[in-house]
């Protein structure tokens, strides 16, 4: 219990977002991404070498655990019902005993209010986030060391703002350095942006703009994907890649599902996760019937080089019904064993998984073993 109450208590945290602009041939491109599933397979308990077998590697060295940073994601404020279910989960994990890491010497929520966003819809850069981000992260740092960020949604690319070696808005901010891990949950990094709604081109300042494609200089995302294509262009931090799956979209048009709330075939919670599934899918990768955790299609969530993760029927928000998201306290432990390189180096090298081009292979760190690797189709 002293080891919990060193846990900060500031709070913060979030939704999602994300994107690029559409197109039937983007949107092809994008869904044939589509990630193929391999389940984690067990580590072997000794590695033979034909003449008898090899003796145990020595013990990895421990080091300290990193402190966790907390990134909410799109249009979310840190005194909502998503930051404080994470931050209770990420805090009851830790203090069970039954967490492969020790607690964090501190855990913290990016302190972002909703109408910090507000800008963005207008056409404003994601210049605020990602220096609030690059400050606490180094504050963390100089004073706990090494820093693992969880980012929820559209947190996880901006992440890469903050942490990479290029200019954004003519600053470069470069924390890779400072950061152990970033995990994210249900980023859709491919985006196509192709929202019901629109979407103001950016304005950005200190860039560039002669050596920018019209569609990079208008979207942070399609920048971020275009600074930072995989996962090395991160380095030193690695990118752990974490997405829910199972929740399916619908290719029925609003009439024919209105047809079947009316003839009492579905109901009004189905009608509504259906449909806001669709409509989320078609958005970010051009098919309404795609698959994933009901906002962000799977085949848009992982990147090349990273470590990919799916979570089956797992959800980008909580909800009712007893909803199952990336923050309830079952879910929390399959992707929190991923915060520290030290914890998954060990589980990773004695574990395998096949890979067809990108996708880090490897078993689930700690021995939580209820989630899938994937690795990424090109």
């Amino acid at each position: 219990m002293q080891q919990a109450q060193r846990l900060s208590r500031r709070s913060s945290c979030s939704r999602g977002g994300g994107g690029g602009a559409s197109g039937a041939a983007r949107a092809a491109r994008t869904c044939s991404r589509r990630p193929r599933v391999v389940p984690a397979r067990a580590a072997t308990a000794a590695a033979a070498n034909g003449s008898g077998g090899a003796a145990p590697p020595a013990p990895a060295q421990q080091l300290p655990p990193p402190a966790v940073l907390v990134c909410p994601g799109f249009l979310a404020d840190h005194r909502g019902r998503e930051c404080s279910e994470l931050r209770a989960g990420l805090e009851r994990h830790f203090e069970s005993g039954r967490a492969p890491l020790p607690p964090p010497p501190a855990l913290e929520v990016l302190p972002i209010r909703r109408s910090d966003w507000y800008p963005t819809l207008r056409g404003g850069s994601f210049g605020f986030y990602v220096s609030a981000l690059a400050d606490a992260v180094s504050s963390l740092a100089a004073r706990h060391g090494r820093v693992s960020i969880v980012a929820l949604s559209a947190a996880g690319w901006i992440a890469r703002l903050a942490l990479g070696d290029r200019p954004y808005e003519g600053r470069v901010y470069g924390v890779s350095p400072l950061v152990d891990t970033l995990v994210t949950l249900g980023t859709p990094y491919y985006s196509l942006e192709a929202y019901p709604f629109g979407r103001a081109p950016e304005r950005r300042s200190g860039e560039d703009d002669a050596a920018l494609p019209p569609d990079v200089r208008a979207s942070s995302l399609r920048l971020s994907n275009a600074l930072y294509p995989d996962a090395a262009s991160l380095s030193p931090a690695r990118l752990v890649c974490v997405c829910g799956t199972g929740v399916a979209g619908t290719s029925a048009g609003l009439g024919q599902r209105l047809a079947a709330l009316a003839s009492g075939r579905t109901g009004w919670r189905r009608f509504a996760d259906e449909w806001l599934a669709a409509v989320s899918y078609e958005a970010a990768c051009g098919r309404r019937d795609a698959t994933g955790d009901g906002v962000t299609p799977e085949e848009t969530a992982f990147v090349p080089g990273a470590r990919h993760v799916l979570l089956p029927g797992v959800w980008h928000s909580p909800g009712g019904g007893g909803r199952r998201w990336y923050g309830s306290e079952s879910v929390v432990p399959l992707w929190a064993a991923y915060l520290s390189s030290s914890s998954s180096s060990s589980s990773s090298s004695s574990s395998s998984s096949s890979s067809s081009g990108g996708g880090e292979a490897g078993g689930t760190p700690g021995g939580a073993a209820a989630g899938a690797e994937v690795s990424q189709q090109r």
